[in-house]
């Protein structure tokens, strides 16, 4: 990420087949102790930029149904198939979030105007799992222990703290390359009618004593209250068993 190593790149890819493919990484990946050799590219930052076109004709009535045309006419959203997996994504030089899950799909808001007619510059910046899980564990309040395999450069590798498969950081079978990269397709889509942003919304589960399990999606304040309720019945149903106890041994 510093620019001190530019290679082209086709996505979906990680680093390690970039700079395998352009030379800077030599040779085979499984043999000895290579993945010792390679073990930088596992530490460091890594960037994907790309450029790409939209509308060059312009957007006249008749092309009003272009996607193109409907990306740019307001609000749209970039999907991004697989990301592996800390990133931050940026679009002509403007935010659209973070990532930090190998294992979802990552669907990212654009705002109006930030996507322009012509040339368009898309930029992703992911940062090294090994250093991101390292910091997650050391500002966590206790330690969490985990399975460590010492045979491996990697350890004590805290993979616990980050969403990515835990074969990337090697065992016994495989080698620890910990990878990062673009591991999906990239779409932008521009929204459709029915969709719908809600905030304020969280997910509640609860599930009383006696009462089948049930989700229920409501705004903060119903959520409190589901919580508040939820604690209420928990307690009276506690305090019926110990008078049952209380009762049994009389």
């Amino acid at each position: 990420a510093n620019g001190s190593i530019d290679v082209p790149a086709s996505v979906p890819c990680v680093a390690h087949e970039a700079l395998l493919s352009a030379g800077v990484l030599r040779g085979d990946p499984l043999y000895r102790f290579r993945e010792l050799e390679w073990a930088w590219a596992a530490r460091e930052d890594w960037t994907f930029e790309a450029s790409f076109a939209l509308a060059v004709d312009g957007c006249g009535p008749s092309q009003g149904e272009r996607v193109d045309c409907k990306l740019l006419d307001g609000r749209s959203v970039l999907r991004m198939e697989g990301v592996d997996t800390v990133a931050s994504v940026w679009i002509n030089g403007v935010g659209l979030g973070s990532t930090a899950s190998a294992f979802v799909r990552h669907e990212l808001s654009i705002n109006a105007g930030v996507l322009r007619r012509g040339s368009n510059t898309l930029r992703v910046t992911l940062g090294s799992a090994l250093r991101y899980a390292r910091e997650r564990s050391e500002a966590y309040p206790y330690e969490v222990p985990h399975t460590q395999y010492y045979h491996v450069w990697s350890e004590p590798s805290h993979r616990n703290f980050v969403r990515k498969p835990a074969s990337d950081f090697g065992w016994d079978w495989g080698p620890s390359f910990v990878p990062t990269g673009l591991t999906g397709a990239m779409s932008l889509r521009a929204p459709q009618e029915s969709t719908a942003e809600l905030e304020g919304v969280a997910m509640s589960a609860g599930q009383p004593e006696g009462v089948p399990m049930a989700a229920e999606a409501r705004d903060e304040a119903a959520v409190a209250q589901a919580k508040a309720l939820g604690t209420e019945a928990r307690k009276r149903r506690l305090e019926e068993l110990y008078q049952e106890t209380v009762a049994e041994y009389k």
